[in-house]
């Protein structure tokens, strides 16, 4: 098979051939590698030949070809090894230690893709023929990774000093993209065996030792290529560098993320928990989303991270989070997504929550449960060291003032396309959206740290009101200021947290004073507070009984009438959360029947998505099966 172009582009008859080829080799395999009785198979003594004969092919300069074969060779590695290939590891980690860059490239392809192939075998022997493999294969692919980051490293510095001369820089960059390919399959590799090649150290009680050189190792490199990232400032024909930059401090963080879910004695037990801890803390604190990361990781206790919420509002302007400005910041948000992820696995860890037991008397060996207990006292030491009082209020107030901000471009969907905006906002994509990961990790600081976060909150809260007042009249005009933006952040992170701040708020008054005058206002840009407000009600349904049910009615069916949208939609929720909550009582929403009911319908007139629809008609039933004999047509 010869070789074809490099890129997908420009590939000629010949090379398409190939990519057809190998596309339909890889879709037979299923069905003619093994005997079956409606076909013969390929045979016996075809598979060695075969098998050899595509291990030769694998560098193949046509990425497309090289990626079928790939996931061929992962196809057949499935079936046979180990019984019928034996030598299939043997010879990739020969094909890897040639100084051919683009064979040791496509050998790690390869790699990658068996070992993704393999470690979906669930039998308990496939997974001990993986712990073997893993045994083989760690030590020359750690040590792969360690020399490409140091030639990696030093090639970006190399591209720094270039300077001016945009075209030197260009061509370097191009030589180096190679390398940065096999790098990140590199440490997809050492994921698969982290992640499948040890047993669960919290099942086992067996400490993973690599992850003592690991951790910090990936910690360095990470920052070291964000530190990287304003390369392509200078020179656009960088950018896909830069990209490459981005993804690659992505992967280390998850590959750090998924090693701690699985082995979170590990973490604890060698020293590493701590770093990575104020790692992730720096980075979520003292980094801009839509912006590249300053050389060095300032300290989390600046004053920037510490100031009050009036102070920080311009700092949370729209475009503060979240925002796609470029593919750089869209990248860099998946990055500190990671680092969200990481805190919150280890705040909701299981392991690190388990109560030490007594030794055994006449035991020689400490019980599994004694050895697990001994663990999480170690654990929940190295926590209780580093989430101090300071720590959780400067990350809780970052989360508010920086991550939980509307941006302008969710203003711009808002305006465009409100009813995706509106489902955008209620699905649950806390681990692909940058905000609402913000938000889980909120409400995970509230049920840990929650004497230290309500009063913290509160206060920001009085703050952002102040700062903001509710419109002195309906018809007051409104701008939209970071101080409006902050207050709707506030309140969002007290909707988030309602049950951990049920017996601190007093949310009478604050409906009374502040709720219903934003509903109330009608000036355009205060359908962000009308939004919020109309959410609020049905986060805090709990609170709305007595004398509160009858303003929260007339509030939120006025809001049916609202001239946006989203604004409609949220009332529409929060009506239902009061119909179907236990304070409900006939009497109190029977003089509003006629006109909930006429609203709804027109609601349902101007709504186009079938959520919005089907929100809209679960509401219209609810209000029947409620009230009863109550019900009757509108007019």
């Amino acid at each position: 098979m010869p070789s074809g172009d490099h890129s997908a582009q420009g590939v000629g008859p010949e090379g398409r051939s190939q990519v057809v080829a190998a596309v339909y080799f890889k879709n037979s395999i299923n069905r003619y590698w093994r005997a079956r009785r409606e076909t013969q198979g390929i045979s016996d003594e075809e598979k060695p030949v075969l098998r050899a004969r595509l291990l030769d092919l694998i560098a193949d300069e046509n990425s497309q070809v090289a990626v079928q074969l790939a996931v061929l060779v992962a196809k057949i590695a499935r079936i046979d090894y180990p019984r019928e290939w034996p030598e299939l590891f043997p010879t990739l980690v020969q094909k890897l230690q040639t100084q051919d860059p683009l064979l040791t490239q496509r050998a790690y392809l390869v790699l990658n893709h068996v070992l993704k192939e393999l470690s979906t075998k669930r039998l308990s022997v496939d997974q001990r023929t993986f712990a073997q493999v893993t045994s083989q294969l760690f030590e020359p692919t750690w040590a792969h990774w360690v020399q490409d980051t140091g030639s990696l490293l030093q090639g970006l510095k190399a591209l720094g000093d270039a300077g001016s001369d945009q075209a030197a820089a260009a061509a370097a960059a191009g030589a180096l993209m190679l390398l940065c390919e096999r790098w990140l399959l590199c440490v997809k590799t050492l994921r698969r065996m982290l992640v499948f090649g040890f047993p669960s150290d919290f099942k086992s009680v067996q400490e993973v030792p690599v992850l003592e050189q690991v951790v910090p190792a990936f910690l360095e490199a990470a920052q070291s290529l964000l530190n990287f990232r304003t390369l392509s400032q200078v020179n656009p024909a960088l950018q896909p560098l830069r990209t490459f930059l981005s993804r690659a401090s992505v992967k280390l963080l998850k590959t750090l993320v998924a090693s701690h879910e699985l082995h979170p004695f590990s973490f604890a037990s060698k020293s590493v928990l701590l770093p990575t801890l104020n790692f992730c803390y720096n980075q979520v604190t003292t980094t801009d989303p839509t912006s590249p990361p300053a050389s060095s990781s300032p300290s989390p206790s600046t004053p920037a991270a510490q100031s009050s919420p009036a102070a920080a509002a311009a700092a949370a302007a729209p475009g503060a989070a979240d925002t796609p400005a470029s593919p750089s910041a869209s990248a860099h948000s998946l990055f500190l997504i990671e680092c969200m992820l990481f805190l919150q696995s280890v705040l909701r860890c299981v392991a690190y929550k388990q109560n030490a037991t007594g030794h055994v008397v006449g035991a020689a060996q400490p019980s599994m449960e004694e050895m697990r207990g001994k663990l999480s006292g170690m654990a929940r030491q190295q926590l209780q060291s580093f989430f101090s009082q300071e720590k959780v209020v400067v990350l809780g107030s970052v989360l508010v003032q920086r991550y939980l901000v509307l941006t302008a471009a969710d203003l711009e969907e808002w305006g465009s396309d409100p009813e995706v905006f509106y489902h955008e906002q209620g699905a649950v994509q806390w681990k692909d959206k940058l905000r609402p990961c913000a938000e889980a990790l909120l409400l995970l600081l509230f049920e840990q740290f929650k004497e230290v976060l309500s009063p913290a909150l509160i206060d920001m809260l009085r703050q952002c009101i102040e700062a903001s007042p509710p419109p002195a009249s309906p018809d007051a005009d409104v701008p939209v200021t970071p101080a409006l933006l902050l207050k709707d952040a506030c309140y969002d992170a007290v909707g988030v947290a309602c049950y951990d701040l049920h017996d601190v708020v007093d949310f009478k008054s604050w409906f009374t004073s502040a709720l219903l005058p934003d509903m109330a206002c009608r000036h355009p840009n205060a359908r962000i507070l009308r939004r919020r407000a109309a959410w609020m009600v049905g986060q805090w349904v709990s609170k709305v009984e007595g004398d509160l049910c009858v303003p929260a009615y007339q509030a939120l069916i006025s809001l049916l009438a609202d001239a946006d949208l989203v604004v409609q939609l949220t009332a529409v929720a929060s009506l239902r959360s009061l119909i179907d909550d236990v304070h409900f009582y006939e009497d109190q929403f029977a003089p509003f029947l006629d006109t909930a009911v006429q609203l709804l319908f027109c609601c349902l007139q101007q709504v186009s998505e079938f959520d919005s629809q089907l929100q809209v008609v679960n509401v219209v039933s609810l209000i029947i099966e409620r009230m009863g004999g109550e019900d009757r047509p509108p007019g």
